[in-house]
């Protein structure tokens, strides 16, 4: 396990290593994009510091600034939902701008592939990765420098914010913190290989079906139809499957995370 482990983190820096020049060219945008981000911290930050001036008001019996109170409360939330619009809005705009390049780039190649090269691919595998998969490079690519800083700065803005309130009660948060840590440490690794088999799977499914259209005339004149509808329903079986592993293991993991921020909260 632990060798998986390496191997899934050493997958990861290969991928962005690779990807990142088709991402440098909106770097700028990443930099908007990290404002906003730090914009949004600060403004929920203030939110809950203001939600909990009103309680202690409520609770108090001191109703007399509450309605201005009450009034900031409603113009953060009114700017909290403005600037998630605009984080939104460039977040699609300048991920889309990288799916561009990299499908644009790998069509690139594979249109310049020699015959018998370009035909030892399945060309439901070639669709998959002009596909899905390029897709699935946002994860590593694109989102994780910007949850990696909104993360960062989150545990850094709260932390201190507990230490303000209550300093015993922000040192226990802070040993917890590694329990969120080692659950992801151990389930990543894992999900990334039965997403990788599922993805393999998927690709043979769509080359089954390219392949099939492709070749009407020729199933209808063997009378294969019922072959190809088994190998079909075989081959969707397996795919199924692992679709169904890779779903399993996201629920335990929300489950567990849902559980441990329960226990955290309780202890």
């Amino acid at each position: 396990m632990n060798t998986e482990k390496k191997q899934f983190m050493s997958w990861q820096r290969e991928i962005i290593k690779y990807f990142w020049p088709f991402l440098k060219k909106d770097k700028h945008y990443l930099y908007i994009l990290a404002t906003i981000s730090l914009i949004t911290i600060a403004s929920n930050t203030l939110l809950i510091w203001m939600i909990g001036k009103a309680v202690t008001l409520i609770t108090t019996g001191n109703f007399e600034p509450l309605n201005q109170t009450l009034l900031i409360i409603a113009g953060i939330a009114l700017f909290n939902m403005l600037i998630q619009f605009v984080y939104a809005y460039n977040f699609q705009r300048t991920s889309l701008r990288f799916v561009d390049r990299v499908r644009g780039q790998l069509l690139s190649h594979i249109m310049r592939l020699s015959f018998p090269v370009f035909h030892k691919f399945q060309k439901g595998d070639l669709m998959a990765r002009l596909g899905g998969d390029v897709d699935r490079l946002l994860t590593f690519v694109f989102n994780l420098p910007l949850n990696l800083v909104a993360a960062s700065v989150v545990l850094t803005v709260y932390t201190s914010m507990i230490f303000y309130i209550n300093w015993q009660l922000a040192l226990l948060a802070v040993l917890m913190a590694p329990l969120f840590f080692l659950s992801q440490y151990f389930v990543g690794p894992k999900t990334g290989q039965i997403s990788k088999t599922f993805t393999q799977e998927k690709a043979k499914l769509v080359s089954l079906e390219e392949q099939s259209l492709s070749n009407l005339r020729g199933i209808s004149a063997f009378n294969s139809e019922p072959f190809m509808r088994e190998k079909h329903r075989k081959q969707f079986i397996t795919a199924r499957s692992w679709a169904l592993k890779l779903r399993i293991i996201r629920l335990l993991y929300n489950s567990l995370f849902s559980i441990l921020m329960f226990f955290v909260a309780v202890v």
